[in-house]
């Protein structure tokens, strides 16, 4: 599956009330830059029953996977290098949130997010809800620190 934006929704909350420990551990420079660290949430979580019912409206629906966290809150410092999640599948994601780095001036780096796959970049931008495929390799290029909303999902059938 060729990855692509399937909708843009903007959430009108700030950081700090999208999930307190998540930012927290940004706070305390977790995860270190490159790498990520999911914070498991349930589908009942405001967040990842909104981006479910995306997913449901273009013909995909949870799928529970045991070998992952599934539906989590992706927090990462700036970019991931080239990768794949063997088994993981069709991940659906909602970019939630991107802010420089701590420590970096605002005019020095742009904010823009980019997901690399054998098929190329897609430029991902806050609000943007996306899917690609997991098992296949990729890479998250930015110069901040972002959220995703993420879940494993399936094509309904």
């Amino acid at each position: 599956m060729k990855p692509h934006v399937l909708k843009n929704i903007q959430i009108d909350f700030q950081w700090p009330e999208i999930a307190n420990a998540v930012r927290e551990d940004l706070g305390n420079g977790k995860p270190y830059l490159g790498e990520i660290e999911p914070q498991a949430a349930g589908n009942n979580d405001p967040l990842i029953a909104k981006l479910l019912d995306v997913g449901q409206e273009c013909g995909l629906t949870f799928k529970k996977q045991s070998w992952y966290t599934g539906s989590s809150y992706l927090p990462i410092r700036g970019s991931v290098p080239w990768h794949n999640d063997s088994g993981i599948g069709l991940l659906l994601n909602w970019l939630v949130m991107s802010a420089n780095l701590e420590g970096y001036k605002d005019c020095m780096y742009h904010n823009d997010c980019h997901l690399l796959t054998r098929h190329g970049q897609l430029e991902i931008k806050v609000g943007d809800i996306f899917v690609f495929n997991g098992n296949i390799g990729h890479a998250w290029i930015s110069n901040s620190q972002c959220m995703l909303v993420q879940s494993t999902v399936k094509a309904i059938r």
